[in-house]
């Protein structure tokens, strides 16, 4: 959802419950301002500015599920936050994170008052590299240093024993039914957009390896959805699926 979207009475009742919520992270916290971040669609991203708190403690991210609906599936942003807490605890030790560390929550009264989320601001920027113009693409050497990086991070997350993390309970979504959702996906588009996806489909079921143990998968794992600083991959951002 798109920060348009987001109005005075949306801000002000988010400033009240966050001043609220926040002491239980920081008890002499207090909020100072709210303001729209842009990017995402599945749910809305805000700044926060406190005073009370450490330097470098402030401003911190808040992750809004949308007015008005259900907070489920993408929407869900405290599954989103019990995801992030998982795979943190899960990889303590290995000097580097796999997501942004979650502050404090409040469950709300959906769906008219929405779920939140906080969490602390990464370092880096969100760039695309192949969806990138040439202006905003970092150099060649960078790109290829992050993409590299960005596999070690995968490795790392799919090193993670999803019982031994909490997450024994999750649904297991096998290679079939991976294919089967996409396939769902691609008959939604125009023609143009769509290539031969039957076609894939069909030789992607017919190639199938047998099933490895159950991992915990990102679900859009790519550059787009990490924060960068030079070479390295600071965290992977947006846990929706």
């Amino acid at each position: 959802m798109a920060a348009s979207r987001v109005d005075d009475t949306l801000l002000i009742q988010l400033r009240d419950r966050v001043g609220r919520r926040v002491t239980d992270w920081r008890p002499s916290a207090e909020v100072l301002d709210v303001a729209p971040l842009t990017g995402g669609t599945s749910s809305l991203t805000f700044l926060v500015e406190l005073t009370g708190v450490a330097a470098g403690e402030s401003p911190v991210v808040l992750k809004v599920a949308p007015p008005g609906l259900a907070p489920l599936r993408n929407r869900d942003v405290l599954r989103q936050a019990m995801l992030q807490r998982a795979v943190q605890r899960a990889v303590q030790g290995a000097h580097r994170a796999l997501a942004p560390d979650v502050l404090f929550s409040d469950p709300g009264d959906p769906p008219e008052v929405p779920p939140f989320m906080a969490m602390n601001l990464v370092p880096g920027e969100c760039v695309e590299p192949v969806l990138s113009d040439d202006a905003d693409r970092p150099a060649p050497g960078q790109v290829r240093a992050r993409f590299l990086d960005a596999v070690q991070v995968l490795a790392l997350l799919h090193r993670i024993v999803p019982g031994e993390a909490g997450l024994g309970d999750e649904p297991a979504v096998g290679l079939a039914g991976e294919v089967d959702r996409w396939t769902r996906a691609f008959a939604t588009l125009p023609a143009e957009l769509a290539g031969d996806y039957e076609r894939a489909a069909k030789a992607l079921r017919a190639s199938m390896p047998a099933a490895l143990p159950p991992v915990i998968n990102h679900g859009d794992f790519r550059l787009g959805n990490t924060l960068c600083a030079g070479d390295r991959v600071n965290a992977v951002i947006d846990w929706e699926i």
